[in-house]
């Protein structure tokens, strides 16, 4: 029996923007036969951010029941990372302390691009200074963690 599959191109279209990109400018999804996305990253991240402050309440919803059905698993994988690691969780209390108490002002943006208006988080670079933080957005401290090389 002979099985003909068509050729795998190095390039793809996008169906949003028409443009043709390299296949890795593609997100993956397994539903689709080629295992890609028909949006290329940049417009499906558009599409995303736009779908989801449409939808904005149906997805406060859904998190709301996801953390219900499943809240005693949540609040025991937090106990126990937080019994492996009691050097992160004195020095998370002692910024919270220092902030609430006014001896550590918290930044109004983030020291990685700038940005405003969004969440800030503080992030130890030595746990043994605690009160020795760097404030980050979301998006510039997930990048600092996965820059940085795993802690021992």
């Amino acid at each position: 029996m002979i099985c003909l599959t068509p050729p795998v191109l190095a390039v793809k279209r996008c169906s949003a923007c028409g443009t043709f990109k390299s296949r890795h400018e593609f997100p993956v999804d397994r539903r689709a036969a080629d295992g890609l996305n028909s949006r290329c990253k940049v417009c499906y991240n558009v599409y995303m951010r736009a779908y989801q402050a449409a939808h904005r309440e149906k997805r406060k919803g859904v998190d709301s029941r996801h953390y219900a059905k499943y809240r005693n698993e949540i609040q025991r994988r937090h106990r126990e990372w937080d019994a492996a690691h009691p050097l992160a969780v004195a020095a998370r209390l002692a910024v919270y302390d220092a902030v609430h108490s006014g001896r550590l002002v918290k930044p109004k943006s983030c020291a990685g691009c700038g940005r405003s208006g969004c969440r800030i988080y503080g992030h130890h670079d030595d746990y043994t200074r605690p009160l020795c933080v760097r404030w980050f957005c979301a998006s510039c401290h997930r990048s600092h963690h996965y820059q940085e090389a795993p802690r021992a």
